[in-house]
């Protein structure tokens, strides 16, 4: 994020909204932070509508965005996003603390670029932003082994299941491997290549 560009955080919980603020600023990610309250003015600010209508050009680095949001829902927004060419490629995080896999898998065939867990450490969550808007894709450690699970409890994968694993980096998708039968079994996952370079990044103070 060499140009500084802003960071959209789309949060309609004051408590979430402060604790990810505070972990921005403990790493001292000196990216100016734009808070939409809900969905509809997360779309006014992308779409420069509304009371955004006179914000300066250009997209965010990265939008964190909630999935649970009054108005207009964090899935919908994603959808809209991709649906539009001059929103299309910007990087989305979905930040959750839901454990619904399937609403999991529907925000990554929507083309969320990651998922970050809201009660995970504030290192680790500079350490994603800072992946995804270097045009990575990112899955938190856990939402990989459950996105795994998920996958792997299917009697045979679907076409659409399969395009997914395009977002697990090349250790994480060495996790699958299809049988004669057509069925979808676990290897021994070991470290992602994710797991490690969060570790690397965690302790560094700019991006």
């Amino acid at each position: 994020m060499s140009e500084w560009k802003r960071i959209l955080l789309a949060e309609d919980s004051a408590n979430d909204v402060e604790l990810t603020l505070a972990a921005l600023a403990e790493y001292k990610l000196v990216n100016e932070v734009v808070v939409a309250r809900d969905g509809a003015e997360d779309l006014d600010y992308l779409l420069r509508q509304g009371k955004f209508q006179g914000r300066p050009e250009g997209n965010p680095a990265v939008v964190l965005l909630d999935l649970k949001m009054p108005r207009v829902d964090g899935l919908e927004v994603l959808k809209r996003m991709r649906a539009d060419e001059r929103l299309r490629t910007t990087p989305v995080v979905i930040l959750t603390s839901s454990a619904d896999d399937d609403l999991i898998v529907e925000a990554l065939r929507a083309g969320a670029s990651g998922f970050l867990l809201k009660r995970a450490p504030a290192a680790d969550q500079v350490s994603g932003i800072r992946i995804v808007a270097a045009g990575e894709a990112l899955l938190a450690p856990s939402v990989t082994r459950r996105l795994i699970d998920h996958f792997a409890s299917r009697p045979s994968p679907r076409s659409e299941d399969l395009s997914l694993l395009k977002t697990l980096t090349e250790r994480e998708r060495e996790v699958f491997r299809t049988d004669r039968a057509g069925s979808l079994q676990l290897r021994d996952r070991g470290p992602s290549v994710s797991d490690r370079r969060d570790r690397q990044n965690a302790g560094k103070a700019h991006p």
